[in-house]
């Protein structure tokens, strides 16, 4: 090492020492900075119909209420038992599923299992112990504010009856989607009524049903019987 007068280091070769020091502590930092923890993910819908018909506008309608990520929104289809609103929804959960980290199918006909089914939900985004028996108060502690660090999800309630017995659950972001027979849930989602298929998704329906069935033939049974949607 070269030294200056009375066997100090030169002002250069010192600023250049510390130059190289900084940059072996900044290179350092930089390789040993935590890996960002992946999305979580969950995502229990059923399958849907196979042979799901028609719908469209209807189904750009719910897209169009719901909006894009990030953004708060809820609908809840409405009509009368038979009409498809389930069909509706798993078709919903099948095409868009993809753009939410999680989404959550919840059988909400009877309300006192809506704490169970998120205790299960619970135990998919690992905030509580998987088959836990939690009371519901424990599990709204624990599951509902993960949801709300999560923000991207769809929570499905299908065939629910009455607003109170799902209000308690939601975070209050995210997306919801609600089936019902029943209305007054202009409070947390906007109505969207289904009503049967039309015609000629009628006649498509009957003959994806049944293999061979003619397009004349089809419609004098639509016709007939009034055929439902999927």
């Amino acid at each position: 090492m070269v030294v200056g007068d009375g066997g100090q280091e030169p002002q250069d070769v010192r600023a250049g020492r510390d130059a190289i020091m900084a940059g072996r502590d900044l290179t350092m930092h930089i390789h040993t900075a935590p890996e960002p923890a992946p999305p979580v993910r969950a995502q229990n819908a059923p399958r849907p119909n196979r042979v799901f018909t028609g719908r469209e506008g209807l189904l750009s309608r719910i897209r169009k209420t719901l909006g894009s990520r990030g953004h708060t929104g809820g609908a809840a289809l409405l009509g009368m038992a038979g009409v498809g609103t389930t069909q509706v929804a798993l078709e919903y959960a099948d095409r868009f599923g993809e753009e939410y980290d999680i989404v959550w199918w919840i059988n909400a006909e009877n309300p006192e299992v809506l704490g169970q089914r998120f205790a299960e939900l619970g135990a998919a985004l690992n905030c509580v112990p998987t088959g836990s028996r939690l009371k519901d108060k424990d599990v709204e502690t624990h599951v509902i504010p993960t949801l709300r660090q999560h923000g991207n999800w769809l929570l499905i309630f299908d065939n629910a009856e009455r607003l109170g017995d799902i209000k308690r659950w939601l975070p209050g972001n995210g997306h919801v989607l609600i089936t019902s027979r029943s209305g007054g849930w202009e409070e947390i989602a906007a109505p969207v009524s289904v009503d049967v298929l039309e015609r000629a998704e009628s006649v498509e329906l009957l003959q994806k049903r049944i293999p061979g069935f003619s397009e004349p033939d089809a419609a004098l049974v639509a016709e007939a019987t009034g055929e439902p949607g999927a």
